[in-house]
């Protein structure tokens, strides 16, 4: 009983009956909310109050104007509620008794505090006749009107309040006062009145049986859905697609804008799954999705010894359901598995191999290589060595340019000459210092040319590579050539060419790669938030734990059943099966505002769980979470920017260089025709050379 109907001061049907005081006080009463239509003032409350209550059987009678509705105490051995009813309308209102009796299964209370606040709150809504909470059987016994409510309704009445309601027993009873002969249960003891018309069952027509959904050939297919912009239109297209007749599941991913569904193809076409979603308003086409449903898995399996062990791993795992190839090798002690996503995973085929008495472990060097990918520890390092040995030897070099070039104007050149006949003590400085940078800072572009021109192709490193050897070069023959003739000055020379490109271009190459690394700092941060650990769990039909246990995350499969403790991460993307909490979504919306989830909610792999424990079903593992979608896509951002950019480079370079090579090559062989045609056109180092030249030629 509610307290405020125990509490109401109400004229007393007992004083009214004083001619049956031994049958009111040892009645067992029930309770009764019946709707009363006409009631304009608080006369035609009092009126029905003391004529009802004055009926033999009527305990209490209270008639609340305000909700158009009245509550009767009544001894069910003597009176029941459509006589009530009819004695209402007797009086010139209107009071229809349409009664239905259903059974709720409500999970989630711990006391009778509970069964008060469900029983106080449930029992007041409009169309609730009587309600009757069991803490020991998890079960609420509902007698309602069925043309204001369906159980449905009160299931979600009952789960607005913080606990998971569900149907467990169809409405039952007639739909008219004047014919139902269902009366209120009035102790947890009453059973419901054993006339009730038993259901029938469905008749088969000939030898025709139909075949459950489960049993049909499924057809998967993929769909791009334009326009969805939160997770309401994801629960709007697959309420939709929930009353198509012939689709079994479906299954929608906001970030990546597809859709999997699953459908009988003997009634149901993708065409018309694809259109049926368009009407809806969001745009779908059919798209197609190559290897439907197939991952590949690789393994370290350790304790193989020779090559039976590798058959035997391999004929066994091809045992398992949804299995469809296996390779294992025995030198790298590794295995590659591929198997489809909707029946079997990762860990299921680990289990497997370690039945037979191997060890098995899902490598997860590809998170590490990403990680090292994003923060390009390899190439700042390379070319930072670069730039430090040129630094530190073409530094000098530079330095020792200018100060003879200024030596040079005070004393001429012909004074600066020479430690031995043709070379010159700036030659020598400037070849010791050049050559290490030529030959260490430079390798990496010698490499680099080496491997490019041995598959016919030019690039950036063979260019600066021509450049610098022809330097280097041209001016270690030239100094060669001068002490073995012992001229008189060293000549003209370049090693201070390859120092300062090299210098420039390491710099450049370093900076590159620093600021590249800064750029996928925050997919790193991204990649950061995915969660290592997840707590599988075991549950009863009333979500009691049966059994839990720590594993990686890369083994969680689809359909499994996940606690997240609050503080937690969300392991994977899934859809919350019991529990109120909120998560903090940030990662997603760039908002840390708290977002409420309960049941049915849609969870997203990588969130915080803050203040409650959630049982998630996984619905995306692996590469088709929320959260490696995103990675993928910024990937894929940054990988298609490169490859434009780098084939426009390369073009670029390949221009350049075969330029390069064929102005100088012109402008040799220019020179070389005006030489023969008119030997004066021809500039000489110096005058006396030239006087001789022409002395000669005469």
């Amino acid at each position: 009983m509610n307290d405020e109907e125990n509490a109401s001061n109400v004229p007393s049907a007992a004083q009214a009956q004083s001619t049956e005081p031994e049958l009111t006080s040892h009645a067992t009463p029930s309770r009764i909310r019946l709707p009363i239509v006409g009631m304009t003032c608080q006369s035609c409350v009092r009126n029905i109050q003391d004529n009802i209550g004055k009926r033999p059987g009527v305990l209490v009678a209270r008639v609340v104007l305000e909700e158009h509705a009245g509550y009767f105490d009544y001894d069910a051995s003597l009176i029941d509620p459509p006589q009530i009813a009819e004695a209402i309308d007797d009086m010139g209102f209107e009071c229809s008794y349409s009664t239905a009796l259903t059974n709720i299964r409500v999970v989630g209370m711990t006391c009778q505090s509970c069964v008060r606040n469900i029983e106080g709150n449930i029992g007041t809504k409009p169309g609730i006749q009587h309600i009757e909470v069991q803490l020991a059987a998890k079960n609420a016994r509902v007698q309602y009107d069925p043309g204001q409510l369906t159980p449905d309704q009160i299931a979600e009445l009952i789960d607005d309040m913080g606990f998971e309601a569900s149907v467990t027993t169809a409405a039952t009873g007639g739909s008219d006062s004047r014919v139902s002969t269902t009366s209120p249960a009035s102790s947890p003891r009453q059973s419901p009145r054993k006339e009730m018309m038993p259901e029938k069952k469905p008749t088969q027509n000939g030898t025709a049986t139909a075949i459950p959904v489960e049993q049909e050939a499924l057809t998967k297919c993929f769909l791009h859905i334009r326009g969805m912009t939160c997770a309401s239109c994801v629960a709007a297209i697959e309420k939709h697609c929930r009353k198509i007749y012939g689709l079994d599941s479906i299954l929608v991913a906001l970030l990546a804008a597809k859709a999997e569904v699953k459908f009988n193809a003997n009634v149901l076409t993708a065409e018309n799954i694809a259109k049926s979603i368009t009407e809806l308003g969001f745009p779908t086409e059919l798209i197609n999705e190559p290897n439907n449903g197939e991952a590949e898995v690789e393994l370290e399996i350790g304790g193989m010894t020779c090559a039976s062990c590798v058959n035997k791993i391999e004929s066994h795992v091809l045992k398992v359901r949804g299995v469809t190839a296996a390779s294992v090798t025995l030198m790298t002690k590794r295995g590659k598995f591929r198997y489809s996503t909707e029946e079997t995973g990762p860990r299921s085929i680990c289990e497997a191999i370690e039945g037979l008495g191997f060890e098995a472990k899902l490598l997860t060097g590809r998170d590490k290589m990403a990680h090292n990918y994003l923060e390009h520890k390899e190439e700042i390092r390379k070319w930072r060595n670069a730039f430090l040995v040129s630094l530190i030897f073409g530094g000098p070099c530079m330095v020792a340019m200018i100060y003879f070039m200024l030596e040079m104007n005070e004393k001429g050149h012909a004074n600066m000459c020479c430690l031995v006949p043709g070379l010159s003590m700036e030659n020598l400085v400037m070849f010791l210092l050049s050559t290490p940078v030529q030959f260490f800072g430079g390798f990496h572009f010698y490499v680099q040319s080496y491997r490019a021109i041995k598959h016919g192709t030019t690039n950036m490193d063979v260019l600066i590579s021509m450049v610098t050897t022809i330097s280097y070069v041209y001016s270690v023959a030239v100094v060669i050539a001068a002490v073995l003739l012992e001229q008189n000055s060293s000549p003209l020379t370049f090693f201070d060419t390859p120092p300062m490109l090299l210098i420039f271009i390491s710099l450049g190459r370093w900076l590159e790669h620093i600021a590249k690394g800064k750029t996928s700092e925050a997919l790193s941060k991204l990649l950061s938030l995915k969660a290592a650990d997840a707590l599988l769990v075991e549950i009863s039909p009333d979500f009691d734990i049966i059994s839990e246990k720590v594993i990686s995350v890369d083994y969680v499969q689809r359909g499994d059943i996940l606690k997240v403790i609050p503080g937690a991460k969300v392991p994977v993307d899934g859809k919350v099966l019991y529990g109120h909490s909120t998560c903090d979504e940030s990662l997603i919306t760039g908002e840390s505002m708290p977002v409420a989830k309960r049941k049915g909610a849609v969870v997203i792999g990588g969130s915080i769980n803050q203040n409650g424990v959630l049982l998630v079903e996984a619905t995306h593992t692996g590469e088709n979470t929320t959260l490696a979608q995103i990675v993928r896509l910024v990937e894929e951002a940054q990988t298609s920017k490169g490859a434009d950019s780098a084939a426009g480079g390369s073009h670029c370079r390949g221009t350049l260089c075969a330029l390069w090579w064929w102005c100088p090559g012109i402008t040799l062989i220019v020179w070389i025709v005006i030489g023969f045609a008119n030997p004066d056109l021809v500039p000489v180092a110096n005058g006396s050379t030239k006087m001789h030249h022409r002395t000669g030629t005469r």
